[in-house]
């Protein structure tokens, strides 16, 4: 689908419940006198007035203690921000936390816990029973590692854990891995847009050979996005499984530098509106070596995603990779220096596609690569469509006002199942330029593969495409 644009918190009561999660984990802690880190062996218990409390490891190790405290708002801590998140409480103690990433050469975390403290989410209340929530728990294991002055990792160990709504802010004062390690389960159900939301959070790491289960399997209504990353700088999503998403599996929206590598993501080819890596707003991600099975785009990339390199995916089931849909809301970045290269697409219903409405808002697409893609079994290869219209609705069809440019499919190769093998459907208000196909070998397998061409004049070499351009 990918037509959400930013994936947006749009609810009232969403956003009251992120405030009432945020002062549950401060206030309500003060409140009970609950310690807001749950002493392990060697664990430090709380003190008076809210000073900052240490956070043990494991074996009773702790961090140093903070200047800032970590308390609810009684106690000096954090109170809730606009969003959900929370702002600097008076001692400017972030709610965010610090995991154990480096930086890369690029300034980009690497994995793995390097040093620092470990946080663990069951010295913290969580227990993996598969049925109790962790939510709670895993907030306070946040805001522990938050103030940490180095380094740190949280780590959801091996077990089944069930979790409602978590949101978790930065800025942080160290560098945050999370560590996922078990299976977690939504708790049914999950009420707004996102699951697990990560925000304003600056060299962030989510490793570990764990899953994500958003339990969505054989749901009609789409909800709730299994993760969301927003205003994540410097950031890395490597080794974890997202599954059964009810939305969107992970979205990623106003965020710079950020790889996705080894993830698996997978959902039912029937799923609706499940794309597997959703972009908007953001620029230098990388996707490299991820496995997407899903019921929809595989990737996709709306408005303002700019320097993005997509290499080594699988993809399939599902709808391909796709830019867009474009041009559907007002004032729409451009979309531009998209690489897509050396990916294997299989069963899907399209290849690689760029996708607008018709008559509706202007916007650009161009610098967009396809380059050595191999495709097994593919409905339709080769797509622009700008009469994009799910399910009727459009306003109107009248030509659409994006903009399309300096696009090339380059060494695009296997079987289709549609002869309507090529479809490049350009606006006749904006005709597309500079779209380039170069060694085009595909072969339907029910025979009378073809290509056609409207309000576009491609350039062709190499080996040509099907009949029709």
């Amino acid at each position: 689908m990918a037509s959400r644009r930013g994936i947006p918190i749009t609810t009232t009561l969403y956003f009251l419940l992120q405030i009432v999660t945020f002062v549950g984990c401060g206030g309500f802690l003060a409140d009970a006198q609950i310690p807001v880190v749950a002493p392990g062996s060697g664990g430090a218990a709380p003190k008076p007035g809210g000073a900052p409390i240490s956070a043990p490891g494991p074996g009773g190790a702790t961090s140093k203690p903070s200047s800032a405290p970590i308390g609810g708002p009684g106690a000096g801590g954090t109170t809730p921000g606009p969003a959900g998140g929370a702002t600097p409480g008076p001692a400017g103690a972030p709610i965010g936390g610090p995991g154990s990433a480096t930086s890369g050469p690029a300034g980009a975390p690497i994995g793995g816990p390097s040093s620092g403290t470990i946080f663990e989410v069951t010295k913290y209340g969580a227990i993996p029973d598969g049925k109790t929530d962790m939510m709670m728990a895993f907030l306070k294991t946040w805001v522990g590692a938050c103030n940490s002055p180095t380094p740190s990792t949280i780590v959801i160990p091996a077990g089944d854990f069930l979790c409602g709504l978590a949101v978790v802010t930065g800025p942080c004062k160290a560098p945050i891995e999370v560590q996922v390690l078990g299976t977690i389960s939504a708790k049914d159900p999950i009420i707004g847009d996102n699951w697990f939301v990560f925000k304003h959070i600056e060299n962030f790491v989510l490793s570990g050979t764990g899953t994500f289960d958003g339990k969505g399997a054989g749901k009609t209504e789409p909800n709730a996005a299994n993760l969301r990353f927003q205003s994540v700088t410097n950031g890395l999503v490597t080794g974890i499984t997202s599954k059964d998403s009810n939305f969107f599996h992970m979205a990623v929206l106003d965020s710079k530098n950020v790889t996705f590598t080894k993830v698996n993501i997978t959902a039912a080819g029937d799923s609706l509106n499940t794309d597997g890596i959703h972009l908007s707003m953001s620029s230098d991600i990388n996707i490299i070596d991820v496995t997407i099975a899903t019921g929809d785009d595989c990737i996709s990339m709306v408005d303002g995603v700019t320097n993005v390199n997509i290499e080594g995916v699988t993809c399939g089931p599902g709808h391909g990779i796709a830019i867009g849909s474009l041009g559907k809301y007002p004032n729409e970045s451009p979309v531009t220096g998209i690489h897509v290269k050396n990916c294997t697409l299989k069963d899907t219903e399209n290849g690689v596609r760029i996708k607008s409405w018709p008559d509706q808002e202007a916007g650009v697409a161009s610098d967009i690569h396809f380059d050595d893609i191999t495709l097994d079994d593919v409905q339709n290869a080769i797509i622009i469509d700008q009469e994009y219209c799910p399910d009727g609705a459009c306003k109107s069809k009248g030509p659409s006002k994006v903009k399309i440019s300096n696009v090339t499919f380059t060494n695009i190769h296997g079987t289709t199942t549609d002869p309507d093998t090529i479809t490049l459907k350009c606006s006749s208000l904006n005709p597309c330029e500079g779209i380039a196909l170069t060694d085009i070998d595909l072969t339907c397998t029910k025979g009378g593969a073809k290509s056609t061409c409207i309000n576009v004049k491609p350039i062709i070499s190499g080996k040509p495409p099907p009949p029709g351009c």
